[in-house]
């Protein structure tokens, strides 16, 4: 038992310590002459845009909830759409604080209101999540051909951070920063291997075969089309939130479709290095409009501002969410007199 909470607590540490120290190296390079017009960009943002991008997240939602269904269904249950939906805003709420651990909840929800095998879900959530792993690669091969150069800039800027940060290893000012990064990577080794070691013979022989009766239901689906369509509504809604953001502010409101879908992408990668995309989202972000000649605290200032219009609507459909759950399912209720 103490094992595995401290098991839990080093792989919370390891990645909130990612994040955090993302943000301050990322604060940490802009310029004080440009400090200004961090906060100055900020605080003139059109901070009603937030509510398109909020109503695009939630229709996301809602698509990947019905999505989840097509993948379930195969396994002979047809959970209620809202437990799905529910499950789905609790788990993204979850991966804020603690990454995987929004996989783990949405498994007890639907266990809980459904009665769905545990180790069946987590096969669907799998399918779920290589499906939009493939999403992902299509894009970039996407931008890869039609945005070749825009695409080869971008990743010219990483590898001239790579650079500059194997330079500044030496200064002063930033050795805490990488005394951070170090102690996480450590860390981070030493949860992979004990938890390798210890728990995956202990829990791989139990899950496999429900794992895989989950995982092959997107083989067995009656409607193939839908999920195709669904999958296609989903990143069409972080499209959209996403060029929506940049209009929310003057400096990167002309920023047309195609380096919105640079954004994306590399945004999209920012979302899985830290819990919620906390620190990396942003960074990523100004990468990409680097090349467009928008300054570093201009980029940053929007990767920050859409980073927290997603937090926000993240939080607050979280919240909600523990409030409807048990009100939608006061009927599932048992009472004894």
């Amino acid at each position: 038992m103490y094992q595995k909470k401290i098991t839990q607590l080093l792989q919370y540490f390891f990645f909130i310590s990612l994040g955090i120290s993302l943000i301050f190296w990322s604060l940490n390079k802009i310029p004080p002459s440009e400090w200004k017009t961090f906060v100055n960009s900020l605080q003139g943002a059109h901070f009603t845009l937030f509510i398109p991008i909020c109503i695009l997240l939630f229709i996301s939602n809602v698509v990947r909830a019905a999505r989840w269904k097509l993948l379930i269904k195969p396994l002979g249950y047809n959970p209620k759409f809202w437990n799905t939906f529910f499950a789905v805003s609790l788990g993204y709420m979850a991966n804020l604080a603690v990454p995987r651990l929004g996989e783990v909840l949405k498994c007890t929800v639907l266990s809980k209101y459904e009665k769905i095998p545990p180790d069946k879900i987590v096969g669907t959530i799998l399918s779920e999540r290589l499906v939009d792993v493939l999403c992902l690669a299509l894009i970039f091969i996407f931008i890869f051909f039609y945005s070749n150069n825009y695409f080869q800039s971008i990743v010219h800027e990483v590898n001239l951070i790579r650079q500059s940060s194997a330079e500044s290893q030496s200064n002063s000012s930033d050795k805490w920063v990488y005394g951070v990064f170090l102690l996480v990577i450590v860390i981070g080794i030493y949860w992979t291997l004990k938890k390798g070691i210890i728990n995956s013979f202990n829990t791989l022989k139990n899950l496999f075969i429900g794992l895989l009766t989950g995982f092959f239901t997107i083989f067995h689906l009656d409607k193939k089309i839908t999920f195709i369509v669904y999958s296609f509504i989903i990143w069409g809604c972080y499209f959209l939130s996403t060029y929506i953001g940049f209009k929310a502010m003057d400096q990167t409101a002309n920023i047309g479709p195609m380096i919105t879908l640079n954004a994306l992408a590399f945004g999209a990668i920012g979302m899985i290095l830290t819990p919620g995309g906390i620190g990396a989202y942003p960074s990523l972000i100004e990468v990409v409009l680097r090349p467009l000649g928008i300054s570093y605290a201009i980029g940053l200032a929007n990767g920050t501002l859409q980073w927290f219009g997603q937090t926000f609507y993240i939080i607050t459909a979280g919240f909600c969410t523990l409030i409807l759950l048990p009100f939608f399912n006061k009927k599932n209720t048992v009472t004894y007199d």
